[in-house]
């Protein structure tokens, strides 16, 4: 997924991010409201005087000895309960319930330092200030300090300690905003499915010769069968006019079958010297539409007139037998092994100018029937009686017989389904495609979204890219 299909994901769901952003923060205001306090903390720092005689060494030595028990002593006298009801009684307060109250000091210091943490700024300062002069009254009298000295007093704190409401409701809603978006664009970027022309192109090092628009149906009820038997002798026996006069080519012709024509006259822009006779139809995966890809190519061959054969390669599952719904009792490997003639073997569709040559089942090895001398030598046959081939190729990865028709054939076309196709394995196949070694390969972009017009202007730029490429490889060859 490109940055753009990133950002135009987002901006679909834009609604989506919003909505969810604000009602996560308004239940983090709720929370607040409901929930949250604000707490402030003031500390007052004291110096513990063990003795009156400052200038005793000894007894300041002894001092820092003890300070470290000193403090422990003063810890516990801060929490005391009569620490505790002597400095609420000094405040007027019948308790110090709901203030924290610590001692924090360093072992090697007689310094202590008090902190309180409670609701109200101006009491927690208060009470801070009240505990430093309990403690320094019992510790006096029950401890032998000679006295406690208050070095600074707690001030009144001016913000809370801590996280402040606005601050949790700021950061709440920072954390919404990007969980609501990743909430969305992360599936996207965890999809991998092709989703534009331009990723199937920059996956596949191909290019989209044309969009296809959804086909629900591809298929013309066929003629009778004395009808078509008349016409496939005709189209075998005879030339091309006379099976074109037989049978005119229908005057309206549907968008899917438009973006066919559009898909050969790019393969005939970029097949340079010879035209292309014979094509390759296959996909990268399942469920990518190449069989109605294929027989619509088949369609728009003969819009002009010209006799062409649909040739189903497919022996494992033969869709076209399921899509066309007509065939004749012999198939490819009939052919192949000469148990029939090609008159007995191919039928006709009930379209004008084509035909179809169905395969077989049970054949247990179909990639050796497909690769050997005796397809070959069916394939130029083919050639000599038809003015198209289409092969209906099995999807590239686990089998060879995609890339070894492809390889005998004049072009190669890789149907991409738009939001199925998964760019593993479209980069996979067209590896597999281009290791084939096709005269010309690209991709047939189905059941896309996007306008014919809107492709249009991105292939010409591709294709006018690629001409130019394939010209000087030409050039450099014949020097």
């Amino acid at each position: 997924m490109t940055l753009r299909d990133l950002a135009g994901l987002i901006r679909k769901r834009l609604w989506i991010i919003i909505l969810l952003t604000a009602t996560i923060t308004g239940m983090a205001g709720i929370y607040c409201s409901v929930f949250v306090r604000d707490q402030y903390k003031a500390a007052t720092t004291l110096y513990i005087l063990v003795s009156d005689d400052s200038s005793n060494k000894t007894n300041l030595s002894t001092a820092f000895g003890v300070s470290e028990r000193i403090a422990e002593d003063v810890s516990q006298l801060v929490k005391s309960q009569r620490v505790q009801d002597q400095a609420a009684k000094a405040l007027g307060m019948p308790s110090l319930d709901g203030y924290e109250t610590s001692v924090v000091s360093d072992k090697n210091s007689l310094v202590l330092q008090i902190a309180v943490t409670g609701p109200s700024a101006e009491s927690t300062s208060y009470v801070a200030n009240a505990l430093a002069a309990a403690v320094a009254d019992v510790s006096h009298e029950f401890m032998g300090v000679y006295s406690v000295k208050v070095v600074d007093k707690a001030p009144v704190p001016m913000e809370p300690t801590g996280m402040s409401k606005t601050k949790f409701i700021a950061e709440a809603f920072v954390g919404a905003l990007l969980a609501s978006t990743a909430l969305i664009a992360l599936p996207a970027l965890l999809d991998d499915r092709i989703r534009n022309i331009e990723t199937a192109e920059q996956v596949s090092d191909l290019p989209v010769l044309g969009t296809i628009a959804d086909v629900t149906d591809v298929h013309t009820p066929p003629r009778d069968v004395s009808e078509a038997r008349a016409l496939l002798t005709a189209a075998i026996e005879e030339d091309a006019e006379n099976v074109a006069a037989a049978s005119p080519v229908p005057g309206q012709e549907c968008e899917a079958l438009e973006s066919a024509r559009t898909v050969l006259a790019n393969l005939a822009f970029l097949k340079i010297g010879d035209p292309i006779r014979s094509i390759t139809v296959t996909s990268a995966a399942d469920q990518e539409g190449s069989p109605d890809v294929a027989l619509l190519v088949a369609k728009a061959a003969a819009s002009d007139g010209r006799k062409v054969l649909l040739v189903e390669c497919d022996f494992r599952n033969r869709p076209l037998f399921d899509l066309i719904g007509a065939h004749s009792r012999e198939g490819l490997r009939s052919v192949l092994s000469q148990c029939c003639s090609l008159v007995q073997a191919v039928c006709d569709i009930g379209h004008e100018n084509v035909f179809f040559l169905d395969a077989e089942t049970g054949v247990p090895n179909p990639t050796e029937l497909i690769s050997s001398e005796r397809f070959k030598a069916l394939h130029d046959i083919l050639s000599e009686h038809f003015s198209y081939i289409v092969y209906n190729a099995p999807r590239l990865g686990p089998f060879a017989d995609a890339a070894i028709l492809s390889a005998l054939s004049d072009a190669a076309l890789l149907v991409v389904r738009n939001g199925v196709t998964r760019a593993g394995e479209l980069e996979k196949g067209s590896g597999q495609l281009r290791k084939a070694g096709p005269p010309v390969a690209g991709i047939a972009y189905n059941r896309t979204k996007v306008s014919q017009a809107e492709h249009d202007q991105i292939r010409r730029k591709k294709l006018s890219q690629i001409a130019h490429r394939g010209k000087q490889t030409d050039k450099a060859t014949a020097s």
